[in-house]
């Protein structure tokens, strides 16, 4: 007959297997898909494919590959993430592999891949301080350790923007995170993360000359679950200061972060879950920016299934001193099997 175990089986000592394949994969469709600017909507009902594998071939270690293909890339398969993981206590593990800086963080405020709500994305991880500068949403190389100390969580990690790129070997950027529990719904937490990169144009001719940029991020982050209302609440104001994000030698100050907030309901024994963010963003030098300054996200989430969601989305987004309003709406449904 067939088998329900879900415990994995012990090969030897140092083997595991799984008894379930640990394989998942999911479909992003956006029927409706409108910003003011264009000037017809978009029908977008087969948009992104993501195939996911993680396991434990031992007790110890853990591993995790996403790979992703979009009709905008013409659904050429990339690697999103790729992390290995060694995990001998819950007060240290260390991971090393391709993926956003903040990948290894448990907490939803810094979080952009598989807990992402939204379509449009939290500002403060989305912004480009220079048109060739990293976005802390980016995938990268790195190496971490981190771990819970009783009520104290913290991220260390080194990493690099250029990968294996030749030319960009030297280039080492460093994050210190620290996040404390204050009650079992409550954390606060800090960052800091910086390094001095060597910026090549990928353009072969070159489009410019290599320069350095020498970069600093510093951020404080809320996050706290009411127990009374059942609204859970996020926060995050991050500091940005690049030297030379452009090349130009003309140093750039940011500042950006958002709030958001989220309630579940039960309605006829389905969830129904609506969400509100702001986004905000200045310069401290008055530079116009790519990105928007000011956005506003509306989403109502409804769960007809545990792995389907479906929802519609407005977000109202003011961009830099061009005054330049942005709006869209977005129907979208996403099914995981």
């Amino acid at each position: 007959g067939n088998s329900t175990e879900t415990t994995p089986r012990m090969i030897a000592d140092d083997l595991v297997l799984n008894n379930e394949f640990p394989f998942t994969a999911r479909i992003v469709g956006r029927p409706y898909d409108k910003k003011a600017k264009d000037t017809n909507w978009k029908l977008d009902p087969a948009h992104e494919v993501e195939f996911m594998m993680g396991g434990n071939p031992h007790p110890d270690l853990s591993g995790w590959i996403e790979l992703e293909a979009e009709d905008e890339n013409n659904w050429e398969p990339l690697l999103e993430e790729g992390m290995i993981g060694f995990h001998p206590s819950p007060m240290f593990n260390v991971q090393a592999g391709y993926a956003d800086i903040f990948f290894s963080d448990p907490y939803d405020t810094l979080t952009n891949g598989g807990r992402r709500m939204t379509v449009a994305r939290k500002g403060a991880l989305n912004y480009k301080v220079g048109s060739t500068t990293q976005r802390l949403r980016d995938p990268l190389q790195q190496v971490n350790v981190n771990g819970q100390v009783s009520r104290i969580y913290y991220l260390a990690a080194v990493a690099t923007n250029g990968g294996g790129v030749d030319g960009n070997e030297r280039d080492k950027d460093y994050l210190a995170r620290v996040a404390v529990d204050l009650t079992a719904g409550t954390s606060v937490g800090a960052l800091y993360y910086g390094g001095s990169d060597l910026i090549v144009s990928p353009a072969s001719p070159p489009a410019f000359p290599p320069f350095t940029n020498d970069f600093r991020r510093a951020g404080a982050d809320l996050r706290h679950d009411c127990a009374l209302t059942g609204v859970s609440l996020s926060a995050l104001n991050l500091w940005s200061r690049d030297e030379s994000p452009t090349g130009t030698g003309a140093p750039v100050g940011l500042v950006t972060g958002y709030v958001e907030a989220f309630r579940p309901f039960t309605v006829g024994r389905r969830q129904v879950v609506p969400l509100a963010r702001y986004n905000w963003g200045s310069s401290d030098d008055n530079q116009v920016l790519a990105e928007s300054l000011r956005a506003y996200t509306l989403q109502v989430a409804y769960y007809p299934y545990a792995n389907l969601k479906t929802l519609v989305e407005y977000t109202a987004a003011e961009a830099g001193q061009s005054n330049n309003n942005d709006n869209r709406i977005t129907l979208q449904f996403d099914v995981v099997f």
